[in-house]
């Protein structure tokens, strides 16, 4: 993967949470640095199902671990920050 990118491109993936720990290791042994990472949840009683992960070509050591993305209410419905994503227009 790291020869489609120059030195500094960014790769951006969505991985199950139960594998992120190869998804990271698979990344360095390619030369990306995870730089960002984002658990996902479906609800917030539930485990994480996804990790969003961007790594970057030849970078230098340091991950930033953000807050959880909840994707629904325990209600039901989406969350307002999923509704938010959903809003957005290019």
């Amino acid at each position: 993967m790291s020869y489609l990118l120059k030195a500094g491109g960014k790769a951006f993936f969505i991985y199950p949470a139960a594998r992120s720990v190869e998804l990271l290791a698979r990344l360095r042994e390619n030369v990306l640095e995870p730089k960002y990472l984002r658990p996902v949840y479906p609800r917030a009683s539930e485990n994480a199902k996804w990790v969003l992960v961007e790594g970057v070509c030849r970078g230098k050591e340091s991950l930033v671990v953000d807050r959880p993305l909840y994707l629904e209410e325990e209600s039901g419905g989406y969350t307002e920050e999923v509704r938010k994503m959903f809003l957005w227009r290019f």
